[in-house]
């Protein structure tokens, strides 16, 4: 069961992801809204998850990444 909860928001934050890249999330504030949206779904496998928004030259992105110490 965990594991399908934890496919389910390594998709959410993929999806977000790309929603920055493409320049459709340009508000640092809306992607730190859409993120607690997707954590606040996901509570049983949000801590497997190192997520940082960065800015860089005036863009705003999203990194996720698997933490491979919660994992098992």
């Amino acid at each position: 069961m965990r594991s399908r909860f934890s496919t389910r928001i390594g998709r959410a934050l993929t999806a977000l992801e790309k929603q920055g890249a493409a320049g459709q999330l340009k508000d640092r504030h809306k992607i730190e809204r859409g993120l607690g949206k997707i954590q606040a779904c996901h509570p049983q496998v949000a801590d497997f998850y190192e997520v940082q928004v960065t800015e860089k030259d005036g863009a705003v992105a999203l990194q996720s990444q698997a933490r491979q110490d919660r994992q098992n």
